[in-house]
């Protein structure tokens, strides 16, 4: 039962169980302690403690009770054991991989972590050390560090839960791509791997490839697989596809199997106000404002019911109500904005976002949102200036070109309208972006007459593309 320090069998856990420690959820890499294995490990306690009475500088011996403490789950004393060990002789791998475990459940990250790198220096193939090394700089939100150490471990040796954690990085990372693959690779070991296939759902979702997380979502309820994670994103899929019969199914399907779920209930009451059932969509965010009276989304969602209403004051309110929670939550304050310019109160509306310049000064999508309330206001030297500072700092954000644009044309400024257009172009994926930020300011005529005057190519092409996608849009 003594783990082998050079290759890279997996170590059992602590018996009973996964770890306690801050490395808990791995025990699917070794097995458990059955009542014969613990016992033999037991006896190896006993015969090395009393080989050491004998004979305190037997390393072998040593190691061997520390080994056998750490797989018994007394951390503390086979700590103690290794640390002799390692101490003695340095270079002992395996004492010092099993050493830096006992740290790391110990909570003393950074003294586990100096042992593993020490490990893969002279056993550079020890996927474990490397996989744990991974896990431990993750937990100090070292997150690029531990993805190389988790991709290195699980080329040595692709376990299920090496390539799920290195999953789980690349989704910390915003790197959905690799994330999608870390899934897929999971599949292909084991296609029933229902925990797999939702992760690829959801991933799927937040990459915006709604039919392929729908697919997915399907093949999984056909193999027999019933959460209400697996629902709940199979929902967005539809809702984002606009099939709002079908999310609303799913959606009720989660929430009926978990109702504590807030996300759920937020998607819901969005189905539910997409499909026009008003009083149902804000019943359902009123359930969520028992559960999290400051929820964000669930007051933003309120106030974009209200003013469907016609109570533009209700809206007001509920916006407000995110804003003094100080969630930082920009489509409210958005919101709230543009109503206070269409009643007239243009500069309330434009204090709402210089309060957010001021203090993030480097906030790209608020100086960007500044500067649209600013030309919604009349404002169009502002605006354009704003959009080009908000530009400065994302030079790839769509809604500042667009404000630049639409300012330079209510300004009969033909080179600023080129200049806007020309940076368009530089914008990955600007049509379909811009569409997606700013169709509510977009005027079809507007750009119309524009597209008729411009003589520069590119500038021309882009307006082209917009003004095409634009009148084709719903």
């Amino acid at each position: 039962m003594t783990p082998s320090p050079d290759g890279p069998r997996p170590d059992p856990p602590a018996p009973g169980g996964p770890p306690s420690g801050p490395l808990a959820g791995d025990s699917d890499l070794g097995p458990r302690l059955d009542p014969a294995s613990r016992q033999a490990l037991q006896q190896i306690v006993e015969q090395s403690r009393a080989v050491l009475a004998r004979d305190p500088r037997n390393l072998a011996a040593r190691r061997d009770l520390g080994s056998a403490l750490y797989q018994l789950g007394e951390v503390a004393a086979a700590t103690n054991e290794l640390e002799q060990v390692v101490k003695r002789d340095p270079r002992d791998a395996g004492a010092r991989y099993l050493l830096a475990l006992c740290l790391a459940e110990g909570a003393r990250l950074d003294e586990a972590a100096t042992h593993l790198r020490q490990v893969v220096k002279v056993r550079p193939r020890h996927a474990l050390a490397h996989y744990f090394l991974g896990r431990i700089l993750g937990l100090q939100g070292r997150l690029a560090e531990a993805e190389a150490a988790v991709r290195r471990a699980v080329d040595i040796q692709p376990h299920p839960r090496m390539i799920t954690y290195l999953g789980e990085l690349y989704l910390s990372l915003g790197d959905l791509g690799r994330a999608a693959a870390c899934w897929r690779k999971l599949l292909e070991m084991d296609p029933g791997d229902h925990h797999a296939r939702r992760n690829l759902v959801a991933t799927y979702v937040d990459r915006g490839m709604y039919d392929q997380a729908i697919e997915e979502g399907n093949r999984a309820l056909v193999a027999g697989a019933s959460h209400p994670a697996l629902y709940y994103n199979l929902g967005l899929a539809y809702l984002r596809r606009g099939d709002v019969e079908q999310s609303i199914e799913h959606l009720e399907r989660a929430h009926a199997i978990d109702a504590a779920h807030i996300p759920t209930l937020v998607a819901l009451g969005e189905a539910y106000a997409t499909a026009g059932r008003l009083a149902e969509a804000g019943q359902a965010w009123e359930k969520v404002l028992e559960r999290d009276p400051g929820n964000p989304v669930a007051l933003y969602d309120l106030g974009v019911a209200a003013l469907r209403e016609g109570r533009p004051e209700g809206a007001a309110s509920y916006w407000r109500q995110v804003l003094a929670g100080g969630s930082g939550f920009l489509p409210a304050r958005r919101a709230l904005a543009t109503l206070l310019v269409q009643q007239g109160r243009a500069t309330e509306g434009i204090a709402l976002w210089e309060e957010v310049v001021r203090a993030e000064p480097r906030n790209a999508e608020a100086r960007s949102y500044l500067a649209q309330t600013l030309l919604l206001s009349g404002e169009f030297e502002r605006a354009r200036q704003a959009a080009r500072e908000a530009a400065e700092l994302d030079a790839d954000d769509p809604r500042s070109a667009v404000v630049e644009l639409l300012a330079s044309a209510r300004r009969d400024d033909e080179l600023g309208v080129v200049r806007s257009l020309r940076r368009a172009a530089r914008i990955r994926g600007f049509v379909p972006r811009a569409l997606a930020a700013c169709r509510d300011i977009l005027d079809p005529e507007e750009l119309k007459r524009w597209s008729e005057r411009l003589k520069d190519r590119t500038a021309a092409r882009v307006l082209a593309l917009l003004l095409d996608e634009l009148m084709q849009a719903p």
